[in-house]
C-alpha cells in the first residue's frame, strides 16, 4: 500500500491505493460544521438543508430508512429496495422479492442487516467487491414466511430482532427462532442495549431472548406509548402522539417526571417517532410542525420547520450520521439537515430583504442593516402553531444602512441621506445629508471628545456633538470638512496615538497625524506602492489591541514608522508582529475571535491561531461559508458568535462549537473499470473474520488481481466519504509505475488510464 498525505488544516484523508498503486489525496477546500449544543441564544434561524429529489437519487418518492457503515457509506430503503450513496453517487441494490425496504440497522462487525416486506435478511460482499443481499427469510418454512412488513430491525447482545406486528424474528449463533407478538406498527424502541415491544394488548415491554415482559407504568395501553429513546442513567423516555410523556428508571424500575417547554408545541402538531442524535440530544419529529431537537433535560435546542427551510414531505424516519447531521427520509426523498454546521440562517423566510451590510447587538437585540433598511430580531418566543423566529423592520429607518455603532451607550445607524439613531423598534434621523449623499463609517477618537468622524460621499468630514448624546436628541456643533481628500473611503480608524488611518477605494491610505489638541492642527500623508502597499485599491484598515492591521490584497500588513522621527512619507506597510507574514492572498476584513485567534475574510474565510507568538492558519471549515452563501461582511458578535452578511441572507456562525475540524474522513475506491467497461471492482473491500466479511477501506491481499496486458485502459472512481457540500472535494492522484508526479487538484472524482504498458 501506498498513502500520501498533507497538512492543510482540515478534513483530510488517506486514501489507499488498489491494484495498480494508485494513490488519492484529499483536500477539502469549502467546509463548514460544528456541534450545535449548547445552542446560541436567541438566534432560531434555519440551519442548512439539502433535499435529495427521487430524480437525483434515483429511488421512489418514498423512503423509509437509513444507516451509515463502518466506512462512512450511507444506505436508504425506499419502496424498490436499497440506495447506496457516497456523497457523489447513487446505487441501487435489490433485496430477494424486491419489495420495500422498511429498516435497516448494522452490528459491530458492520454486517447491515435488512428488513422488507415478507424478507429480511444482509449484505455481503462477494469477490468483485459487490455488495449482495442474502436472505434469511427464504430459509424460513412457508408457513412463516407470510409476516408481512419488518417494521422495525434491531440489534443487542441477544441477536438481530426482525420485528413485524405478529411475530418477532431472532437471528442468533446462525439460528433463526420465532416470537408471536401483536404489536403496533412503530415496533420496537432502543434503549440502553435493550430492546422494548410496543405491544397492543400489554404496553411497552422489555424483549429478552425470547420472551417479552411488560414494564410496569408503561402497560397503560389507552395512552397507547409507541415512540421512545434513551436517556443517561439508564432511563427509557415515552410517549404517545399527544405528546404525552413517561420516562422509566431501567435500575430502580419507577417513573420520574419529564417536562419540555415545547409541549404545546408538540402536542399541536402531534408527535410521529423519537430518534436519538447523540448523548446529548434527541430529535422529535411531528405530523404537521417538523421536527423538534430537545436536549436530555426536556430544554428546546431548535425547531426545524418549513418556515425554516425543511421540504415538504412528511418525515417517515430521522438519522444522525457519523458527525451528527440528520438525514430525514420522508415521503419525497431525502433531506439532509446539517444541524452540526454552526450556522443559523435567516433570509425571506425571516423576513430579511436585500444585501445584508451590518450588524450590531445593542441592549440585548441584534439589528442588522441593508440595502434596504434595518430590521431587528426580538426575543425568541416559541409560537406553538406555526414556530418562525423572523426579523422586523424599523419602519422608521428610510433606505441603505451601511454601519451600526454604538457610542457613548446611543446605536448609530448611517446611510443614504444621513445618520439615524436607533432605540428599541424606533429609528430617528438626528443628522440629515441630501438625499443624495451616503454616510458609509463612523468612527470616535479618545484624543478628541464629543467628535465623530464620518465617511460621506467622496469626504471625510468630523462633527463635534453635544456633550450629553441620547437617541432623542443629537445636537451637531461644528461639521468639518478634510479638504484634502476627495476619494470614496473604505475605512477609517485611529490608532492608539490618536491619528487617523483612512482608506480609499483607489488612492491608497491617507494617515492623518494630529500634532496636538487643536483638531485642526493635522497632517495628512497619502502612503501608496512606494510604502509597501500592494495595490492602492483593496485596502482596509483596523485597530486590534493597540495595533493597526491593514488587510490588503497580499495580506495582512502594518505599519512601520521611520527612526528618528523621520518624515511620515517614510512610512513602510510589513507583514504584522502578530500574525507574521503566513497569509499572502487577498484578505478584506481582520477580526478578533478570541485571545489567540483572528478571523481573515478576504478569498476565502480562515482563522489564525496565534500560540506562543507563533501564528499558525487553520481552515476550521470557514470557507464553505463562502461557496454556500457568496458572504459580503463578517460582523463580530461576541466570543461566541460571528455574523455573516449575504445577499438576502444573515447568517450567524457559533464561534464558540468545539468541534474538532482537523478530524479526518476516509477516501475509498468506489469501481473499477478496464477494457470496454468491464467491471472490475465495485466498490466493496472486506476481510473475513470467522466466517464474516467485514467491510473495510484498506486492499486486502485477495483484491490485488493480475490484470491481461490487453487490458490497458483503466477508469478508477473514487470518493471522499464526507456529505457537507462533497461537490466541493478536491483530490489528487498518480498511478505508480507510470508516473512520480501527482495531478493537479480536481474535483472529479475519476481517474482515467489509456494505452497502459505492461508492468506492475
Amino acid at each position: 500500500m501506498f498513502y500520501k498525505t498533507k497538512d492543510c488544516g482540515n478534513h483530510l484523508s488517506k486514501a489507499g491505493t488498489v491494484f495498480l498503486a494508485l494513490s488519492l489525496l484529499l483536500l477539502l477546500c469549502t467546509l463548514f460544521s460544528s456541534n450545535i449544543y449548547p445552542q446560541m441564544i436567541d438566534e432560531h434561524g434555519s440551519p442548512v438543508i439539502k433535499h435529495y429529489t427521487p430524480k437525483e437519487t434515483g429511488g421512489t418518492t418514498q423512503v423509509w430508512c437509513a444507516v451509515q457503515d463502518k466506512r462512512g457509506v450511507l444506505y436508504f430503503g425506499d419502496n424498490s429496495g436499497i440506495l447506496e450513496f457516497d456523497g457523489k453517487s447513487w446505487k441501487r441494490i435489490y433485496n430477494a422479492n424486491h419489495s420495500v425496504v422498511r429498516s435497516l440497522a448494522i452490528d459491530s462487525l458492520g454486517t447491515i442487516y435488512v428488513g422488507g416486506v415478507n424478507e429480511f435478511g444482509y449484505l455481503w460482499p462477494n469477490l468483485r467487491g459487490e455488495l449482495e443481499y442474502i436472505s434469511l427469510s427464504q430459509k424460513l418454512p412457508l408457513v412463516d414466511q407470510r409476516f408481512q412488513n419488518v417494521y422495525s430491525t434491531m440489534i443487542n447482545t441477544g441477536g438481530v430482532y426482525f420485528l413485524s406486528p405478529k411475530c418477532v424474528y431472532r437471528y442468533h449463533k446462525n439460528v433463526i427462532t420465532k416470537i408471536a407478538v401483536d404489536l403496533s406498527a412503530f415496533c420496537a424502541i432502543a434503549a440502553n442495549n435493550n430492546v422494548y415491544l410496543t405491544h397492543r394488548s400489554k404496553g411497552i415491554c422489555l424483549l429478552k431472548n425470547m420472551e417479552y415482559l411488560p414494564v410496569e407504568g408503561l402497560d397503560d395501553t389507552s395512552k397507547v406509548f409507541r415512540y421512545g429513546t434513551s436517556l443517561p442513567g439508564n432511563r427509557l423516555l415515552v410517549c404517545n402522539s399527544k405528546a404525552e410523556w413517561r420516562l422509566y428508571n431501567e435500575q430502580t424500575r419507577k417513573l420520574e417526571m419529564f417536562a419540555t417547554p415545547a409541549q404545546n408545541y408538540l402536542e399541536f402538531h402531534k408527535v410521529y417517532f423519537i430518534r436519538r442524535i447523540d448523548e446529548l440530544k434527541f430529535a422529535v419529529a411531528t405530523k404537521t410542525g417538523g421536527i423538534v431537537i430537545l436536549s436530555n433535560s426536556g430544554a428546546l435546542l431548535q425547531i426545524i420547520n418549513k418556515e425554516r427551510g425543511l421540504p415538504e414531505g412528511h418525515p417517515l424516519l430521522l438519522f444522525a450520521d457519523s458527525i451528527g447531521n440528520l438525514w430525514s427520509c420522508t415521503g419525497n426523498g431525502i433531506v439532509r439537515i446539517d444541524i452540526s454546521f454552526p450556522v443559523r440562517i435567516f433570509d425571506g423566510n425571516q423576513n430579511i430583504h436585500g444585501s445584508v451590510l451590518s450588524s450590531y447587538t445593542y441592549m440585548n437585540r441584534l439589528y442588522i442593516g441593508t440595502m434596504d433598511g434595518v430590521f431587528y430580531l426580538p426575543e425568541y418566543k416559541l409560537n406553538t402553531q406555526g414556530d418562525n423566529h423572523k426579523f422586523y423592520e424599523l419602519k422608521s429607518y428610510k433606505g441603505s444602512c451601511w454601519t451600526l455603532y454604538e457610542y457613548k451607550s446611543v446605536l448609530f445607524g448611517m446611510g443614504l441621506g444621513g445618520i439615524w439613531t436607533i432605540k428599541d423598534t424606533v429609528a430617528r434621523k438626528v443628522i440629515p445629508f441630501t438625499a443624495t449623499e451616503t454616510v458609509y463609517s463612523l468612527s470616535e477618537n479618545k484624543k478628541f471628545p464629543d467628535v465623530l468622524f464620518i465617511a460621506v460621499a467622496n469626504e471625510l468630514r468630523y462633527i463635534k456633538i453635544n456633550k450629553d448624546p441620547s437617541a432623542e436628541k443629537i445636537e451637531v456643533l461644528e461639521n468639518y470638512v478634510f479638504p484634502e481628500i476627495h476619494e470614496k473611503i473604505t475605512t477609517l480608524v485611529p490608532d492608539r496615538e490618536g491619528n487617523l488611518w483612512v482608506t480609499t477605494s483607489y488612492e491608497g491610505i491617507y494617515y492623518i497625524r494630529f500634532k496636538d489638541a487643536n483638531i485642526k492642527n493635522y497632517q495628512v500623508t497619502l502612503l501608496g506602492k512606494r510604502n509597501g502597499l500592494p495595490a492602492l485599491a483593496r485596502n482596509y484598515a483596523y485597530l486590534i489591541d493597540n495595533e493597526i492591521f491593514v488587510a490588503t490584497t497580499a495580506g495582512v500588513l502594518g505599519p512601520e514608522f521611520p527612526h528618528s522621527k523621520g518624515p511620515d512619507s517614510l512610512i513602510q506597510f510589513s507583514h504584522t508582529r502578530t500574525l507574521g507574514g503566513i497569509i499572502h492572498t487577498p484578505i478584506i476584513q481582520v477580526i478578533k475571535a478570541d485571545s489567540d485567534k483572528y478571523l481573515l475574510f478576504g478569498d476565502s474565510v480562515f482563522s489564525i491561531k496565534v500560540r506562543n507568538s507563533i501564528p499558525e492558519k487553520k481552515i476550521e471549515g470557514l470557507g464553505r461559508l463562502m461557496s454556500a452563501f457568496s458572504i459580503n461582511y463578517l460582523f463580530y458578535n461576541d466570543s461566541k458568535r460571528i455574523g455573516c452578511g449575504a445577499p438576502g441572507t444573515y447568517i450567524s456562525y457559533n464561534n464558540s462549537s468545539g468541534r474538532d475540524f482537523s478530524k479526518g474522513f476516509p477516501v475509498v475506491i468506489r469501481k473499477v473499470t478496464i477494457g470496454k467497461d468491464s467491471l472490475l471492482f465495485d466498490g466493496a473491500y472486506f476481510q473475513t473474520r470467522d466466517t464474516v466479511r467485514v467491510l473495510c477501506s484498506t486492499q486486502p491481499p485477495e483484491f490485488k488481481p493480475v490484470i491481461d496486458a490487453n487490458n490497458n485502459s483503466i477508469v478508477i472512481h473514487y470518493s471522499g466519504l464526507f456529505f457537507e457540500e462533497p461537490e466541493e472535494i478536491e483530490y489528487q492522484y498518480k498511478l505508480e509505475g507510470f508516473t512520480d508526479e501527482w495531478c493537479q487538484w480536481t474535483k472529479e472524482n475519476k481517474a482515467i488510464y489509456t494505452s497502459l504498458s505492461g508492468g506492475e
